[in-house]
């Protein structure tokens, strides 16, 4: 139970650091901001919009917030804005660790780390060094935790800011308590307590005391654990915050049960049991009860031990099925939700299907008007080329009759030529000597 409690106080110094910038948030917030981005056109107005929307919805609705800071980080980049932009880094940083994706977180922290180091902004440097230490522990990397928490608090050691000084020690105490450093832890909260006893900040100092007290109890140092006890206790009931006074009685009467101090170990419980059920806190009775019990066993009171166990049991049932009806309900809300986007997506689907149907139809129909209209280009064609072929065949036919006219023309005339020639011959032969005759002429002239 006493690490139990450790860690939670730890987890609220967590978060406390993390989002200590964080506007409250708010249902009616966000409805307005989703009212006014509607009608919103000037663009420094919708990125400060979309940015609290982001930063407003981070631990309800993680994937939404993501969407509008990364919404944000478009229209700051394009406003060339580096403060807008660094806050939106900051931001998304924040929201990725929220998410578990630590390497993203680390990233877009280091980005925000260095615009601001560009504008010289000294607190929200040490902002993102304090940031960059806490994710880092979370990944178990507690050397680089460390190194990032120093420079953390050698800034605000120069603000002079106790407040935020005090923030940076309880940081590097929680990095010391998870690596296992208790002694440097216990170090860093007493370094913690004083800058918030300078500061008066006494609401911090119940969580500080008690951390310290926590850490000085597992280490077995008694004396100084009910010292820091005490002193929770007092600034507690000063403020009276129920919740812290019941941890405190509780704490000290496991302490007392530790010491076998077993009569001041039960009025401490009775205390505890008196706030809790002011508080009607069914954890806080379960808590009691386990310690009860574990009082009881230390004096071999075994049958009350028992008892006191089994009704921190039953509390531990209740709880778990409250829990789990919440779970239920959640579920169900994640699955009517889950049912109205698959809706939602089906007709989007359909309409998709209709868009390309309609698309794939007036397609095939300009397909096949193309195709049509080239079949009767084709077609044209053909006769146009036909009729051109038999053109030409005429053509050609007229041509080859009008040469066999004028060739048997030729030859007619060819014909009478010849014959002509050879009647011509006839006569001729008919009337000139022949050769005989002359060359018989010519000899008889020679001899005379």
């Amino acid at each position: 139970m006493v690490n139990a409690a450790m860690k939670q106080n730890s987890l609220f110094l967590l978060f406390s650091f993390l989002w200590c910038f964080a506007p409250a948030q708010n249902e009616k917030n966000v409805d307005s901001l989703k009212l006014h981005l509607r009608t919103e056109t000037v663009d420094s107005n919708r990125q400060s919009i979309y940015s609290s929307l982001g930063w407003l919805l981070k631990n309800t609705q993680s994937d939404t917030a993501l969407t509008y800071e990364k919404k944000a980080m478009v229209i700051a980049k394009k406003m060339k804005s580096e403060k807008r932009i660094a806050a939106s880094y900051n931001h998304l940083g924040v929201i990725y660790w929220i998410i578990g994706e630590y390497d993203k977180a680390i990233v877009n922290t280091l980005h925000a780390l260095e615009f601001y180091e560009k504008l010289g902004k000294q607190k929200e440097m040490s902002d993102e060094y304090t940031n960059l230490s806490l994710i880092y522990s979370m990944t178990k990397n507690f050397t680089t935790a460390t190194d990032y928490a120093l420079k953390s608090i050698v800034i605000r050691e120069k603000l002079k800011d106790q407040v935020l000084l005090a923030a940076a020690y309880q940081n590097l105490g929680y990095v010391f308590y998870q690596a296992g450093l208790k002694e440097k832890a216990a170090e860093s909260f007493i370094k913690a307590a004083k800058c918030q006893e300078k500061a008066s900040n006494k609401t911090g100092l119940e969580g500080t005391y008690n951390d310290i007290a926590v850490i000085y109890t597992e280490e077995k140092n008694y004396g100084l654990a009910l010292e820091y006890y005490q002193k929770s206790l007092a600034l507690s009931i000063g403020a009276n915050n129920k919740l812290v006074m019941t941890e405190s009685y509780s704490n000290m009467g496991q302490l007392y049960t530790f010491t076998k101090d077993f009569s001041k170990a039960k009025a401490c419980f009775d205390k505890a049991l008196t706030t809790a059920k002011e508080l009607q806190s069914k954890k806080e009775f379960q808590s009691i009860y386990f310690a009860l019990s574990d009082w009881s066993l230390a004096q071999d009171q075994y049958k009350v031990s028992l008892e006191y166990f089994k009704r921190a049991s039953s509390i531990k049932d209740s709880l778990i099925n409250s829990e789990k009806n919440n779970e239920l309900a959640e579920a169900q809300a994640k699955y009517e939700a889950n049912e109205k986007d698959k809706q939602i997506q089906l007709l989007n689907k359909d309409k998709a299907l209709k868009d390309i149907e309609i698309e794939k139809q007036t397609a095939e129909a300009g397909k096949q008007q193309t195709q049509r209209n080239a079949f009767i280009l084709g077609f044209v064609l053909v006769l146009v080329l036909v009729g051109f072929v038999y053109r030409s065949y005429r053509d050609k036919k007229k041509d080859n009759r009008i040469i066999e006219s004028q060739k048997n023309l030729v030859e007619e005339k060819q014909k009478e030529i010849l014959d002509s020639i050879r009647y011509a011959k006839r006569i001729q032969e008919s009337i000139l000597p022949t050769e005989k005759y002359i060359e018989r002429n010519l000899k008889r002239l020679q001899k005379k």
